[in-house]
């Protein structure tokens, strides 16, 4: 939306208290049906993650100004990402210029106290993550060694800050079929939408997108360089609407 950015800059300076906005996902015409499950639907773009993360909590609203956190004393929810909206003294304060590696900004502001961030309702942006089932297992390689390589200089991880589940119970979830179909079916239920059938295939390349990261990582050794890995973004084609 053209708004969300003065919306967002809005709601940050009416709420001090919070780390920043998160964008909601959006679908798109130019998305495949893969690519708006694993954004729109899913929100985390990964089921390992995504079962991995605590629920976060809708605390107050304000209009459109949704206020959200994370219960109890956990950090893990992966914040900062595609169309996070950070106030700059809270990146500075926070090293974001030095070194912003992904989720950890905001999870360096969550552990100073600001536990609070907010959404606005309806609005953000559409992130074209993958979009078939086979570039997402690429996507999740790559993203895995990038993990591995950054954790070998700093342990800083949203996943180590008391994790929903630990990663040996989100691995046991995705190889069976009982916990993906359940989330399927209550998908289907509850939102009424058929790219959540996508779920269960998703979490089995999940898996073994991570698995062979791992391999990877191992593989290459000290060799940090993973631009040959990179899956490049792209469009839906041929659809009505372009």
């Amino acid at each position: 939306h053209a708004d969300y950015i003065e919306l967002a800059v809005r709601a940050l300076a009416a709420n001090p208290q919070a780390l920043g906005v998160e964008s909601y996902y959006l679908p798109s015409p130019k998305m495949s049906s893969f690519c708006a499950y694993v954004t729109a639907l899913l929100h985390i773009s990964d089921p390992m993650s995504w079962i991995m993360t605590v629920n976060p909590k809708l605390i107050a609203r304000d209009g459109d100004v949704e206020r959200w956190a994370v219960p109890g004393d956990s950090f893990a929810y992966p914040l900062g990402a595609n169309g996070f909206v950070f106030r700059r003294a809270d990146l500075n304060a926070a090293g974001g210029r030095e070194q912003f590696q992904d989720t950890h900004v905001a999870l360096h502001l969550m552990q100073s106290g600001k536990r609070e961030w907010l959404r606005i309702r309806g609005r953000g942006v559409h992130h074209y993550y993958v979009q078939t089932l086979s570039g997402f297992l690429k996507k999740r390689r790559r993203a895995v060694v990038h993990y591995f390589n950054v954790q070998e200089d700093t342990k800083v991880s949203w996943i180590k800050q008391k994790s929903a589940v630990p990663g040996w119970a989100a691995a046991l979830y995705c190889m069976t079929c009982i916990g993906p179909l359940f989330h399927t079916v209550l998908g289907l239920i509850r939102d009424r939408d058929w790219r959540w059938l996508w779920h269960p295939p998703a979490c089995v390349a999940s898996l073994l997108g991570t698995v062979w990261g791992w391999q990877t990582q191992k593989a290459r050794g000290k060799e940090r360089n993973i631009h040959d890995l990179q899956v490049d973004q792209s469009l839906r084609e041929n659809t009505k609407h372009q």
